[in-house]
């Protein structure tokens, strides 16, 4: 144990209450780090630990009995950008709550085995995830006895919202109440759906840029019929490797790349200014360029540009090698890559496929691409009938939270591709609120408040600190 956290525990452990109430520790002020020894498998006999990395908050902490948990399963480099840690103590502010962020196992400097090989992968589930919160959860209280009758709310995105939620049904009793942003709250193995939703929001704001989108991924694929087509695209796209014509996986790995574009462009249009919806859809009509492969060259490159990206990843066969590193300290693990397609392949799906011509991209992203990456990443058995386990599973635990989940807010933008997996599936009838943004991204409550903000995101803000003060109350 952290010997500060030591001292603090002597301190509740050994002075009367009223002490208590005095100013918390300067070491909690700051986010500072710290490292909790967790189980590595909640459901065996083993004592193996790991240690997982949270941080904690305590500058505005009254001793009012409000703890903030955020859980977090991100890269290192984001987990301290603003929309997270600032997102919190916002609220930590304005309900004078003691901030904590819990990093997830296998994310940022969570790392319970020496790698992530496919066999120390297994400890990666959603229960083993569910079950490191509660421990947190019961042995912080127990270490730290002024928690012992606080009301813990616990906070997450996406998948991490997801977690949040099961964790106020599994745990009533430790988890007080939940917000969740961006949450799905039902999970598929072909998620085609997610793909049609990027095209319903490029067409709600242009929707002669649909058209341009669908006839240049036309081009691309007749380009990728010829090696002098293919020659075309790697000087326009700058390829990281070779390609061969007519092969069916580098043209796979092609259009998921373009198609990770453009979600990126829609799903993240608040983080990506330089790159939004109008401009890019600009570039597209911009008949000043000859060709429509040229226009789209443009925002490829772009994008690039902006993340440091220094070529175009489109080689199936490159891209399989990279994703089978299992080193710790290779990109693919410090960003989360390969543990979230691992989590895909065994229990959340969720696989943004694209099987219809009339589609921003076509017939191009069959779902059987995807579910060919998962056996050659972890293996033969990672198949389509382990998905299909894993994602049956997985809603079972979801359809008892839309049954039984209560004291849960929901916050969704109605410009979030995840959108059709939460918003028709909030039970309000148990004390659940959603909170609906017109317009809104993904995860756009999880930003600062911004003089550029709309009248319906400040309006949900608000809507969100109601129902917090009401569930506290």
């Amino acid at each position: 144990m952290n010997t500060l956290i030591f001292l603090l525990c002597f301190v509740c452990w050994n002075f009367p209450a009223a002490y208590l109430h005095s100013t918390p520790p300067n070491f909690t002020n700051n986010w500072s780090d710290q490292w909790f020894q967790q189980k590595l498998d909640h459901f065996s006999n083993t004592t193996e630990t790991w240690n997982q990395s949270y941080t904690l908050n305590a500058e505005y902490y009254d001793f009012n009995g409000t703890v903030f948990l955020m859980i977090e399963a991100v890269q290192e480099e984001i987990m301290e950008s603003y929309f997270h840690r600032l997102w919190l103590e916002e609220y930590c502010k304005i309900f004078d709550a003691f901030c904590i962020r819990l990093t997830h196992r296998y994310y940022g400097a969570s790392r319970p085995t020496i790698d992530i090989s496919t066999e120390n992968l297994k400890f990666l589930t959603i229960d083993q995830a569910l079950g490191d919160i509660e421990e947190f959860i019961v042995r912080i209280t127990s270490e730290l006895r002024f928690f012992e009758l606080s009301k813990w709310v616990l906070f997450g995105m996406d998948y991490t919202g997801m977690l949040a939620a099961l964790s106020r049904v599994n745990i009533p009793n430790l988890v007080h109440a939940v917000v969740a942003s961006s949450t799905p709250l039902l999970v598929k193995v072909d998620f085609e759906d997610y793909n049609k939703q990027i095209e319903n929001i490029i067409q709600k704001h242009d929707p002669e840029c649909v058209e341009r989108i669908k006839d240049a991924n036309q081009i691309v694929n007749a380009l990728l019929q010829t090696q002098s087509g293919v020659e075309i695209l790697e000087s326009k796209f700058n390829f990281c490797d070779g390609i061969s014509p007519n092969n069916l996986k580098d043209k796979g790995a092609l259009f998921s790349r373009l198609a990770f574009i453009w979600s990126a462009i829609v799903q993240y249009e608040d983080l990506l200014q330089d790159l939004s919806i109008a401009s890019s859809c600009g570039t597209m009509k911009n008949d000043a360029f000859e060709r429509s492969i040229d226009r789209y060259a443009v925002i490829v490159n772009k994008f690039n540009t902006m993340h440091n990206i220094p070529c175009t990843s489109c080689n199936y066969i490159a891209d399989i090698n990279g994703a089978r590193k299992t080193s710790w300290d290779a990109d693919i693990a410090k960003f989360g890559y390969r543990q979230w397609f691992y989590q895909m392949c065994t229990e959340i799906g969720l696989l943004f496929s694209s099987n219809h011509e009339n589609l921003i991209f076509h017939d191009y992203l069959p779902v059987a691409f995807y579910v060919d990456m998962c056996k050659d990443i972890f293996g033969q058995q990672f198949n389509l009938n382990t998905i299909t386990r894993g994602v049956s599973q997985t809603n079972l635990m979801l359809a008892n939270l839309q049954a039984n989940g209560d004291r849960m807010i929901f916050v969704q933008g109605t410009d979030d591709p995840w959108s059709v997996l939460e918003i028709n599936y909030v039970n309000l009838l148990n004390d659940n609120v959603a909170v609906i943004i017109n317009g809104g991204t993904h995860c756009s409550d999880m930003f600062p408040p911004r003089p550029t903000d709309s009248t319906s995101l400040n309006e949900a803000r608000l809507l969100i600190i109601q129902n917090l003060n009401r569930l506290l109350a």
